[in-house]
């Protein structure tokens, strides 16, 4: 871990700066303008995912980086109780604090949290910026539960279709599309202006 923290410090760094804004002229304005620049989300494999920011590997305990399922758990197929960002930000500076190693070994099992260097960056948020990969989770729905539940990013469905005991909204061949993705652009760019 003190590796990728190393190798991530002068990256934050640079981030940190670009945060409170940088003064850039461009053609189209030649008198300048402050821009402010921010990562907006971390999208990889799990295995890199957990180590940047700070997370147990997917071996471990507590293995996912959005719930507290333990790996014992793992069969019942039902989703944890989710993780507090605030909660995981304190454990990870509890982690940081730590005088010892094997007090930190003792956190890490204890919480599956360490202290990553995003940390620092005044709007990361260990739970929430972090993506799974498409090329990874395509086919796992995991992209589709990221966008719909954490982020809610919801289109307005215009029909519900039922599948066995399960609603899904997202599919309804009889129903124009463009309307569905009208509402659904417009929800996703409130999102995003609200952000910002």
């Amino acid at each position: 871990m003190t590796a990728i923290s190393h190798i991530l410090a002068p990256l934050v760094d640079e981030l940190l700066l670009l945060n409170t804004g940088t003064f850039v002229r461009t053609p189209q304005f030649p008198d300048g303008r402050k821009l402010s620049i921010h990562l907006g989300a971390l999208i990889g494999d799990v295995v890199t995912t957990h180590k940047i920011t700070g997370f147990a590997s997917h071996a471990a305990t507590y293995f996912c980086s959005w719930c507290k399922c333990q790996k014992n758990d793992i069969k019942q197929m039902h989703v944890g109780q989710a993780r507090a960002s605030r909660d995981t930000q304190f454990q990870a500076i509890g982690w940081r604090d730590s005088n010892t190693l094997a007090k930190q070994k003792c956190l890490l099992k204890l919480y599956g949290t360490r202290w990553p260097e995003l940390n620092r960056l005044p709007y990361g948020d260990p739970v929430k910026n972090v993506v799974l990969g498409i090329m990874h989770n395509w086919y796992e729905g995991v992209l589709q539960h990221c966008w719909r539940v954490r982020w809610a990013f919801e289109p307005e469905p215009s029909k519900h279709v039922v599948h066995g005991n399960q609603l899904d909204d997202w599919e309804d061949n009889a129903s124009d599309d463009s309307d569905a993705s009208f509402h659904f652009h417009d929800s996703a760019l409130l999102h995003i202006q609200r952000a910002v």
